[in-house]
């Protein structure tokens, strides 16, 4: 956790000026976690400013973010949107919804400070022009109000509207900031209609902004309860223990609306209660309740034990038997009559699209094997609530009748996340004034509102403000979860199989050869004793697997530019301690054992008259094949698709013939994204077709050039030597008529 640097005033008293640095400022002193955390110099930019979730929720958490003192003096607030408004309608415009709906009162002299930094910008999404004006607002935004670049962009938009803003933003020079300056932007769920448009939303906004700068947002990680359930199980000794199958039964996640969908047909119908809160909402809360606890609460940490948990997530075998959706129709609720969801105005009234959802969810760990996990939501519901609920299992022995027990029920634990923030244990005690031991359910209730001074803040005052410290502990994030020994569990067995066949082939040959060749003369007996010369080189080799692994473990998460090409640190560093262990070996090893080993510089720059050529030929490859779809091998790439389903077979293929003449490298890179390009869809449901692409790009590019870096060593060795070998394209026609048929029967077993 950060603290925000105070400026304060000192009187200093002579003996103090005589020794400044003993002195330090407890205000400023980084371990003191009561602090509170302001936003340096920055702006805002909403998109869709006039909308719903704007009025309602994001400009009064601005201006309550301001009433609490935590954005800067010179905090700037631009909306843009379609209205014919000028900045004094839109001033009017914020200070009437923000009087309607702000969490803190209404103070005249914050309101005038932060009016100060209000601009509005008028234009369509589709509007070049707009863009460039909003570009001057925020130059002018730097100039007047001191906010030195640093600009956070909110698509309070439907996400079809998400790369049209986002390319925009690129054209008109928003999107990337300057030297010490950041631009972030802020997306909210739902993301996209589906699987592929989600991939395609993320892969467009990933183009315009650096992953690190785009902040998804589902606003219940902003709520405090949500928040409170990191210490509530780590923070407290006594809920860890019994927190594990063990003790618990079951665990209800329940999200539920006394509302219709109102005024938001357009956007609820089609996308529904599962996608919208199950998918979200409730997926969040469950990954809080069951993840292990982190090393830190950075936001590296969190995600790496949320993603843990939401890949050991099963769904049940029988949906039909632990999933429901249901629509709520019409009747009364409370004393008013209430139209059902199809009578609904802007409802389709054929829509099949649910309401109500509820599903049973397993976990697999050993934590959670065994506890099934009901998430539930739906609108026009008895009251407003979502909570938590963790169960525990009955005592296993009760020493007295069961009659005596009849009001009891199982001990749990309920998270109330809102309205009535707060935690309940439930737990059976005995009934006073009783001759007999008569068991009932009580409640201990902790409750916000009762328990601080001070109200618990909106979602989306903590969320906005951790956009504009840079702080993303409890947002969404990728989801990244690559397993290092993937491919050697894929591809083993096509490995073995492979190997096993080249390996009888080449003995056979080799016996044949050496039979025509005839049976060749003992050397002459030597009384030199067998000894190793050079041992300093067997450290250096060690030094080169560390160098190579460290490059993969350690991730500083910095780097630097060359010529507009970023280069991780890590990288860099490996190249350099490589280059290092090279010069070292030349240097350390004697003349005489390099004598010895007939050394000679012609097999290394033949390999290097090889690579240069590879670096040359690689520059148009690589143009090409990022044009993907679209540039001139398209009709090729998109050969690996039938119907929508990839055909396995054809990934191999091409992925291996295009890496044959081109670049294994950008060979895969291209088929890789365009069998989607996520790496956790690919590993766990698409593992045959990224076993296609792995095996195209690793075992057909032994037929190139660069498979035959080696052979080029061993030619150069044996014509040193005196021995006659094959030229290039000798070695090309022996690789294809010896591989091509092993890729074909590897194709039958494998990949049809």
């Amino acid at each position: 956790m950060r603290c925000t640097r105070i400026t304060t005033m000192v009187r200093m008293t002579d003996s103090v000026s005589a020794t400044p640095t003993a002195w330090t400022n407890p205000l400023r002193d980084p371990r003191d976690l009561r602090l509170p955390r302001i936003a340096g110099p920055c702006s805002i930019v909403i998109f869709g400013v006039t909308g719903d979730l704007s009025r309602k929720k994001l400009l009064p958490a601005i201006y309550d973010l301001a009433n609490r003192g935590l954005l800067p003096p010179s905090f700037g607030l631009t909306g843009f949107a379609r209205r014919d408004w000028t900045e004094d309608h839109f001033r009017d415009f914020v200070r009437e919804h923000v009087q309607q709906h702000c969490r803190t009162p209404f103070r005249e002299s914050t309101w005038k400070q932060l009016a100060k930094g209000i601009r509005f910008v008028q234009g369509t999404f589709d509007d070049s022009a707009a863009f460039a004006r909003l570009s001057d607002t925020v130059a002018e935004l730097d100039r007047d109000r001191g906010t030195r670049g640093n600009h956070a962009f909110y698509m309070s938009v439907p996400p079809r509207a998400f790369p049209v803003v986002a390319r925009q933003l690129a054209d008109c020079g928003l999107a990337r900031s300057s030297e010490g300056a950041w631009r972030r932007v802020i997306i909210e769920k739902p993301f996209g209609h589906d699987l592929a448009s989600a991939k395609e939303l993320d892969r467009v906004v990933s183009e315009v902004f650096d992953p690190s700068s785009v902040f998804r947002i589902d606003h219940y990680l902003g709520k405090e309860t949500v928040q409170n359930m990191l210490a509530l199980r780590f923070a407290n000794a006594m809920y860890e223990p019994i927190w594990n199958a063990n003790y618990v039964d079951h665990v209800q996640i329940t999200m539920a609306e006394d509302i219709g969908v109102a005024g938001r047909a357009g956007y609820y119908d089609g996308i529904g209660a599962a996608r919208d809160i199950i998918q979200n909402h409730l997926l969040q809360l469950l990954a809080l309740t069951a993840m292990e606890e982190p090393v830190s609460f950075t936001a590296s940490d969190l995600t790496a034990e949320k993603t843990k948990i939401l890949s050991a997530v099963r769904l049940p075998k029988d949906l039909a038997a632990h999933t429901a959706r249901g629509q709520y129709a019409a009747g009364w609720q409370g004393s008013h009559d209430v139209v059902g969801y199809l009578e609904e105005k802007g409802i389709d009234p054929a829509s099949t699209t649910e309401t109500y959802a509820a599903i049973r969810l397993d976990i697999d760990t050993r934590r959670w094997a065994g506890v099934p996990f009901y998430l539930r939501t739906g609108k026009r519901l008895g009251k407003r609530v979502t909570e938590i609920a963790v169960v525990f299992k009955r005592a296993p022995h009760l020493p007295f009748e069961s009659t005596a027990t009849r009001e009891l029920g199982k001990n749990a634990i309920v998270i109330r996340v809102q309205p009535d923030e707060g935690v309940t244990i439930r737990f059976g005690s005995k009934v006073p004034g009783g001759t007999a031991m008569e068991v009932r359910d009580v409640s201990m209730d902790f409750s916000y509102g009762r328990s601080f001074t001070e109200s618990s803040p909106e979602a989306y005052e903590r969320l906005i403000l951790d956009v504009l410290l840079g702080d993303p502990p409890l947002f969404l994030g990728f989801l990244k979860g690559v397993s290092f020994f993937w491919t050697t569990v894929h591809l083993f067995c096509k490995t073995v199989l492979l190997s096993v066949i080249l390996l009888g082939i080449f003995f056979l040959l080799d016996t044949f050869l050496f039979s025509k060749e005839g049976k060749p003369k003992p050397a002459t007996q030597s009384n030199e004793k067998l000894g190793l010369d050079g041992k300093v080189n067997l450290l250096l080799l060690i030094g080169v697997v560390i160098s190579v692994l460290m490059s993969g473990i350690w991730k500083p998460e910095s780097g630097f530019e060359i010529y507009g090409t970023h280069i991780e640190l890590q990288n860099a560093a490996r190249d350099v301690i490589l280059l290092a262990l090279a010069g070292a070996s030349l240097a350390l090893t004697t003349k005489e054992c390099r004598k010895l080993n007939n050394f000679t510089w012609e097999p290394i720059l033949e390999v290097a008259k090889l690579f240069i050529g590879i670096f040359i030929s690689m520059i148009p490859a690589i143009a090409i094949l990022r044009a993907g779809t679209d540039g001139a091998l398209a009709g090729v790439i998109n050969m690996v698709f039938h119907e929508g389903q990839p055909v396995n077979a054809m990934f191999f293929w091409l992925t291996g013939i295009l890496s044959s003449f081109l670049d294994n490298a950008p060979t895969y890179l291209v088929f890789f994204n365009t069998a989607g390009g996520d790496a956790v869809h690919l590993m766990t449901d698409w593992t045959e077709t990224l076993s296609a692409i792995s095996a195209g790009a690793v075992f057909m590019g032994a037929v190139t050039y660069i498979g035959n870096a080696p052979n080029f060593m061993v030619r150069s060795i044996a014509e040193d030597q005196g021995v006659k070998m094959p030229s290039f394209f000798g070695y090309m026609l022996w690789s294809v008529g010896i591989l091509f048929p092993c890729f074909a029967l590897i194709t039958y077993l494998f990949f049809m």
